[in-house]
């Protein structure tokens, strides 16, 4: 049968500036950023490919353009009492998947996405729909591992946040009753909200990463979305509708249009977290910018009498708390930075320098080797035959 060979080849590079800017005296090791890391696992991992089938109806298209003789025996097998449904077919897809995407990490940063199939459509899809898999999932995994880290920041910024509170009221009901006359002359300084539970901050602060990352993501599908219409228009004010060129910039729009994995990943974790915070009891959190989550504190030491031992210790653990805060405040700071540099820096870091082609022609059979290879084959047991006849009959003494 007929074999048809599609490729696709992405340019991973880092981009070591922009994040240096962003957090210079971060220690970084050398392979820290490596874009092709895992690349092979990312596209080939199991509910990939079957998001990956689902998507594109590999099951539908793998029926409606099987070969004769493929079709003749699948009839047989069925006659024989061995029917396949169509969650045992779509294993049989997936594991040749396996087999047939092959996905190679170069030396220079260059992941290529390769994909062999006799249907030249169908592997064009694949590979166009591989290809922008592992685009999505290295987006929304840059993005979601940084927006873990800063919800654990703030977690741990909430937990200080309460122990903050909690140490200046004690200290606020000590000096009340060590100088009342004093204190009531000057009210305490206004204090933020603070989060009653602090599972409910850290998962406040994941759903707004994953929200952000949604955003990022479908900003990103409608950008490249953009960039097809626009190469669609050129190529048809050169070409015909039928020309190939013109039918891949279609399909690859219409691979866009289809539901992702990623996005739909997202929205799932983002639903899940909505209920898990509304089971809790949580609802959204207003807080004010880092610079002022900590002049209420600062605030409220600047009225306190130092000159008063009797409140030294108090002072000191406020004082210490304080620092906890400012310091995780910054560390969340950095994050965000972070965050917005690797989104900013991902349209550099990766681009697909080769992009997948509609096949013109197939590589298996090659007709001139197939010839060629008979007329030797064919040669070669004419004089095999010929031997063998006069071996039989005895004309061949030595």
């Amino acid at each position: 049968p007929k074999r048809y060979q599609v490729q696709a080849r992405i340019l991973a590079q880092r981009n070591a500036v922009m994040t240096t800017l962003s957090n210079p005296g971060l220690p970084r090791p050398y392979d820290w950023d490596a874009p092709t890391r895992a690349a092979r696992e990312t596209v080939l991992r199991r509910d990939n490919l079957v998001k990956l089938c689902e998507q594109i109806g590999f099951v539908d298209k793998y029926l409606a353009s099987r070969p004769p003789v493929v079709e003749l025996r699948d009839w047989v097998v069925e006659r024989l009492g061995h029917v396949r449904t169509r969650a045992d077919l779509l294993d049989t897809l997936i594991d040749t998947l396996e087999r047939r995407l092959w996905v190679e990490v170069g030396g220079e940063g260059t992941v290529t996405i390769t994909f062999q199939w006799s249907d030249k459509a169908v592997a064009y899809q694949v590979v166009e729909s591989a290809t922008q898999s592992f685009l999505e999932a290295r987006h929304a995994s840059e993005l979601s591992e940084m927006g873990e880290s800063l919800a654990i920041l703030e977690s741990h910024a909430a937990r200080v946040e309460q122990d903050l509170k909690a140490s200046a009221d004690r200290l606020d009901a000590k000096e009340r009753a060590v100088r009342r006359s004093m204190t009531a002359a000057r009210p305490p300084p206004r204090r933020p909200r603070v989060a009653s539970d602090l599972e409910i901050a850290r998962l406040q602060a994941l759903l707004e990463t994953k929200r952000r990352a949604l955003a990022d993501l479908e900003t990103f599908r409608a950008r490249r979305f953009s960039e097809l219409q626009a190469q669609l228009a050129q190529q048809e004010s050169v070409y015909a509708d039928r020309h190939p060129a013109v039918q891949a910039t279609r399909q690859n729009m219409d691979s866009l249009q289809q539901p992702s994995p990623q996005v739909e990943a997202l929205r799932s974790e983002s639903a899940e977290l909505e209920r898990e915070i509304a089971r809790r009891g949580g609802a959204s959190l207003d807080r004010a910018p880092d610079a002022e989550r900590t002049d209420w504190a600062e605030a409220f030491l600047s009225r306190l009498d130092d000159s008063d031992p009797r409140l030294e210790y108090e002072r000191g653990q406020l004082r210490l708390l304080l620092r906890q805060y400012a310091a995780l405040l910054d560390r969340m700071f950095s994050a965000r930075m972070e965050m917005d540099t690797a989104e900013a820096a991902f349209k550099y870091r990766y681009s697909i320098i080769s992009p997948p082609q509609m096949p013109k022609r197939p590589i298996k059979p090659n007709p001139v080797l197939v010839i060629v290879g008979g007329v030797l084959g064919g040669i070669a047991f004419g004089l095999f035959a010929a031997a063998a006849a006069d071996v039989r009959s005895g004309r061949i003494l030595e």
